[in-house]
């Protein structure tokens, strides 16, 4: 397959991956910029990489990004009460179920309120404990490790779920599938939490 055609294939793509989303125009053209702007990202077919603005940026192999996200860091967070209020608030504003989703939130939270586009397990780890402290209702029970099997969960490329990214310091970061699920998950309300043009 050529690049033209290559390059068709993926607008098609990306237009039928936003095709179901509420018809605020603005929400749909920038969730099918980010789309297509990840799928413009990947390799293509014959395995070459396309001539994109994206091409100066240095990719890192799987296996190093696993190796940085795999040493498990301390977080250097320090809530202070009306940060811990938000994080309780935020949290049960969303009511997740399931482990991978209370972990899909807690990323959103360092995202939004605390402006961290990369986090390590570590600050989803505090973020959890802070929960717990503050008795929250439909915390699902997780260890340290089943944290970081959820993050790794929601990075896994195998899966319809790949809500998060490993980037080259080997931090997560939402992935453009991961803030559309998000901008899904918030109602019209709450619009302040939306990913912002």
């Amino acid at each position: 397959m050529n690049k033209v055609k290559s390059i068709q294939e993926k607008i098609r793509v990306a237009e039928e991956s936003v095709k179901g989303l509420s018809p605020d125009s603005a929400l749909r053209e920038k969730a099918f910029e980010l789309v297509l702007k990840s799928l413009l990202q990947k390799t293509t077919y014959s395995g070459k990489k396309l001539p994109s603005a994206f091409a100066g940026k240095k990719k890192v192999s799987r296996t190093k990004a696993k190796q940085k996200v795999s040493e498990k860091k301390e977080s250097e967070l320090k809530l202070d009460e009306s940060e811990l209020q938000k994080l309780k608030v935020f949290y049960n504003k969303f009511q997740p179920t399931g482990g991978e989703r209370c972990v899909f939130v807690l990323a959103n939270f360092l995202r939004l309120k605390l402006s961290k586009d990369g986090f390590h397990e570590g600050d989803v780890e505090y973020c959890y404990q802070k929960l717990l402290n503050l008795r929250t209702k439909n915390l699902p029970p997780m260890t340290s490790t089943q944290i970081k099997r959820n993050l790794n969960w929601l990075v896994a490329p195998s899966r319809k779920k790949q809500w998060l990214l490993v980037n080259s310091e080997g931090l997560y970061e939402m992935s453009p599938e991961g803030i559309i699920t998000f901008n899904g998950m918030i109602g019209e309300d709450d619009k302040e939490d939306k990913l912002k043009k």
